[in-house]
């Protein structure tokens, strides 16, 4: 008699950069150049307002370690529970399950001691949220793995016959631990996202193009809103409808003139603009068709092409 059961929870699917099987965030939110340029994303390493060397390198270190940060997130084992939730909820409609990357002992432990924020770079309650933070993560991340093995050992176990109940459990057991992980990660993210964007506008300090670089900043946020609120089992239509509607007033925002810079580096925002509309209609689409795989494939594609856009609108920025 079969072990396994017929229904399951649909898998998660996530659209964006890293954090995605189909296309990778990160971890990452908007891209980011490293303070060796001592620059925001796609803001030019000399601005027009002075700073301080304590202020430059204070935010520097700041840039810097969100992108260490959205690195380490997107690579192993930070990555694993989506792999693990997908393979078991592939087990769970083929009767099949995958063998998943296996890693060294204490991993999970070296892992989170590199996500560890330099001391003194951020105020004590906010080193205090991100220690937390990275707990809960490791913590979910162990259970994800220990139940994991449970189910390969109970699959491999052909002396068990129950029609598939005890991995019924188990799967439940894992989907609650990968529910943890990604919650502790998405808070973690934010919290980093938001003190780095605080960084980024020391260094844009009466920029020119300030305004439209925050712009970008903010379109990139909702991208991930969006792969987030994906990713759920039965997404938030209400929201991503809000989210649909507040990306299209940012992008008709940020190309309004003046563009107070040179026409190259205005043909490349524009590009930018032409690929972050690709994934505003894509959206819209996908509200209007129940987010098929089409509509999924089409927003993967244009989050990628806006990205790589617009981090040459950045190199076109920091070359003059």
């Amino acid at each position: 008699m079969r072990k396994i059961f017929a229904s399951c929870l649909s898998a998660f699917f996530f659209i964006l950069f890293a954090f995605s099987p189909v296309a990778g965030t990160a971890a990452a939110d908007e891209p980011r150049p490293s303070a060796q340029s001592g620059a925001a994303p796609g803001s030019p390493g000399r601005p027009i307002s002075p700073l301080s060397p304590a202020e430059r390198k204070k935010a520097a270190a700041c840039i810097d370690y969100y992108n260490l940060a959205s690195s380490l997130l997107a690579a192993d084992p930070y990555t694993l529970p989506e792999i693990c939730h997908a393979a078991a909820h592939e087990y769970l409609r083929r009767w099949r399950l995958k063998p998943v990357p296996r890693i060294a002992a204490g991993a999970v432990k070296a892992a989170a001691r590199r996500l560890e924020p330099p001391k003194g770079l951020f105020a004590e309650q906010t080193s205090g949220q991100l220690a937390r933070l990275i707990a809960d993560m490791g913590q979910a991340l162990e259970e994800i793995l220990k139940e994991y093995r449970a189910l390969e050992k109970y699959v491999g176990d052909d002396a068990i016959i129950d029609d598939g109940v005890m991995g019924e459990k188990i799967v439940a057991r894992l989907d609650a631990a990968c529910r943890k992980f990604f919650a502790a990660r998405r808070d973690f993210l934010k919290l980093a996202d938001e003190e780095s964007a605080r960084a980024e506008d020391v260094f844009l300090r009466d920029h020119p193009l300030r305004r439209q670089i925050g712009l970008a900043r903010e379109a990139f946020s909702l991208f991930r809103q969006c792969a987030l609120l994906l990713g759920e089992e039965y997404p938030d239509r209400e929201t991503l409808t809000q989210i649909s509607r507040e990306l299209g007033k940012i992008l008709a925002e940020a190309g309004k003139p003046p563009f107070r810079g040179a026409p190259d580096l205005e043909r490349g925002y524009r590009a930018f603009l032409g690929e972050a509309g690709r994934f505003a209609q894509a959206l819209s689409s996908g509200l209007a068709g129940n987010f098929h795989a089409s509509s999924r494939e089409d927003m993967t594609e244009a989050i990628s092409a806006s990205r790589r856009a617009y981090n040459s609108f950045a190199r076109t920025i920091n070359e003059q």
